[in-house]
């Protein structure tokens, strides 16, 4: 009977340095939105659902910034008609902004369509 009070509290403790799921969530959301994707990354280091979004949200970053580029130096061999894509480009990193922030609110850990399939950010051991 004398364990059941340190029992207690070291239950208390281990629940107290989890992060709230609410918030994990929201903060993971938050990763969607461009060099934001830190945010869930420095709060929650050690959570794999946080880094998880961070690594989508900056592998997102990552395509619509080289999207822009070659659409870019398309133009002008395209006599200006390649500024057409450029609402393309908007259109489909909205949709995965959406798609994404959808994911991290609902709890789930789905990778983006086309451009989530790579891993360059790791949990912290």
């Amino acid at each position: 009977m004398a364990n059941q009070p340190t029992n207690e509290k070291a239950q208390k403790e281990q629940a107290s340095n989890k992060p709230d799921e609410q918030q994990l969530k929201t903060v993971s959301a938050v990763g969607y939105l461009g060099i934001l994707f830190l945010v869930p990354l420095l709060m929650f280091p050690k959570e794999k659902f946080a880094v998880f979004h961070a690594n989508q949200g900056l592998l997102l970053l990552i395509a619509v910034i080289a999207a822009q580029i070659v659409v870019t130096i398309l133009v002008p061999f395209t006599l200006g008609l390649g500024a057409l894509l450029y609402p393309l480009v908007a259109i489909g990193a909205l949709i995965l902004l959406i798609v994404g922030v959808l994911n991290a609110v609902n709890g789930k850990m789905q990778r983006l369509p086309l451009i989530g399939n790579f891993d360059i950010l790791k949990v912290q051991e």
